[in-house]
């Protein structure tokens, strides 16, 4: 029975936070929690089932069943609030030393620190895979991969309430991004592109691009100086 009890009690190791890798450690933290069995403790959805005390400052009477359940929440609750804590360094276990005693206030407090730091790094991923264009001297292969780097960018910094971008809207940012020399494709595209997959649509776009004209490199002609001097010389 010692050994269940210990087996279903196993303490909880989280990978150390680092503050600008916030999102991916909740990831990882929520995953190992859930396993756990403490995830909905952390998050609050699952509260402590102690009953309030009375008018009279007594706690009601706890038959059995529910000190089973008090007891198991407690030990949960007490793992959870230990991995998070060992979880961070001496500056960020600062930040929430005036909430060092529940769990779901640590993820709270945590949250608050970073997570909002993190969503003004979402707008500027958006702001940036939206204004995306391609120059004349970038290879289509290229720009593809800058297009790619930056739809990772926002999806990694995309706050956990907020739903990952469609095929149809990455399609026609895509689009956009080429420049008006691609209107015409667009506009004869129209309503396939968001039922088309984004790496159908760079391969159908390199197929273009390879059968589109290139523009012949300027030479740059001697100025009036310079034909004066080869002038002088050939004579």
């Amino acid at each position: 029975m010692a050994n269940d009890e210990n087996r279903k009690y196993k303490p909880i190791t989280l990978t150390k936070l680092v503050p600008a890798e916030y999102r991916s450690w909740v990831v990882q933290a929520e995953s190992t929690l859930e396993i756990s069995k403490c995830l909905e403790i952390v998050h609050g959805e699952e509260l402590n089932p102690t009953p309030a005390a009375n008018a009279d400052g007594n706690l009601p009477a706890i038959n059995a069943a529910l000190r089973t359940r008090i007891n198991d929440w407690n030990r949960r609750h007490a793992l959870a609030r230990e991995a998070l804590l060992k979880a961070l360094d001496s500056a960020e276990l600062m930040k929430v030393y005036p909430v060092r005693e529940s769990a779901s206030a640590i993820w709270t407090r945590l949250h608050e620190e970073y997570g909002q730091v993190l969503d003004i790094e979402y707008i500027r991923a958006d702001n940036q895979f939206h204004a995306l264009r391609k120059a004349p001297e970038t290879s289509m292969d290229d720009h593809i991969n800058q297009f790619t780097k930056y739809l990772q960018d926002v999806e990694y910094h995309k706050p956990p309430n907020a739903a990952s971008k469609d095929k149809g809207t990455v399609n026609l940012a895509f689009i956009a991004s080429l420049g008006d020399d691609w209107l015409v494709f667009q506009q004869a595209r129209g309503h396939t592109l968001k039922d088309t997959s984004t790496a159908a649509l760079f391969a159908e776009v390199k197929a273009i691009d390879v059968t589109k004209p290139r523009p012949k490199p300027e030479t740059n002609l001697p100025s009036d100086q310079a034909k004066a001097l080869n002038t002088t010389l050939s004579q």
